[in-house]
């Protein structure tokens, strides 16, 4: 075989391997399931799908919802203090839901499809703190910006974007926070037991330290 003959076929087996892996990033995980929670029910508690992004604990017995806004001060306050507290406590999982204010800022929709797009890189909390981090500043610069920083296929994250291909997984969260009358960011859920508007670090840990105490 010849040398532009093995350059040809290397080339043909690298581009294979990369656009396997790239509709592999497309693919989505299966269902999450927790073992080591309460019982909670109601038709007002919202559900774990498996395209929300979760942290922490792999066998929580605190599961916190967020939803969140990446234009908004206060859900920036809350996720911080949430991350930070997960980080220290192996029994805390928080799993995110998009509820951009589009009526205050319509680029929160936008960030909220960019930061979906770098969960198809397994990178979105990655992008979750950027994005608060700099959330007087959203734009696609920024969102491209970020996806470079973090070492992302730049080309994939950026035809996600440009499409909206996680435009629908954004909207079904708004969706079910609509069905459960949720009216503003961020709103939480710990165990089931909803808090609206910015808690304190204290109040937070407060508050799971309780959940916990009742298991």
């Amino acid at each position: 075989m010849t040398d532009a003959k093995k350059i040809l076929v290397l080339f043909s087996t690298l581009f294979g391997i990369v656009f396997f892996a790239m509709l592999l990033s497309f693919i989505p995980g299966d269902d999450i399931s927790f073992t080591n929670l309460p019982e909670i029910g109601g038709s007002d508690i919202p559900t774990l799908n498996k395209n929300n992004p979760t942290y922490g604990s792999d066998e929580p017995k605190v599961l916190i919802y967020h939803f969140g806004d990446f234009s908004n001060q206060a859900s920036a306050g809350i996720a911080q203090s949430l991350m930070k507290i997960a980080d220290e406590n192996d029994a805390v999982t928080i799993a995110w839901k998009d509820f951009p204010n589009i009526s205050l800022d319509p680029e929160s929709m936008n960030a909220a499809v960019a930061a979906r797009c770098a969960q198809k890189q397994d990178s979105f909390w990655e992008f979750h703190d950027y994005l608060y981090l700099y959330s007087d500043a959203l734009n696609e610069e920024l969102y491209s910006d970020i996806a470079s920083e973090l070492g992302l296929w730049q080309w994939s994250f950026d035809r996600c974007l440009s499409k909206e291909k996680t435009m629908d997984w954004v909207l079904d969260d708004m969706q079910e926070a609509q069905d459960i009358s949720i009216t503003a960011a961020p709103t939480i859920f710990i165990n089931g037991e909803q808090y609206i508007g910015l808690l304190s670090e204290s109040d937070l840990r407060s508050i799971i330290n309780s959940a916990l105490l009742t298991q």
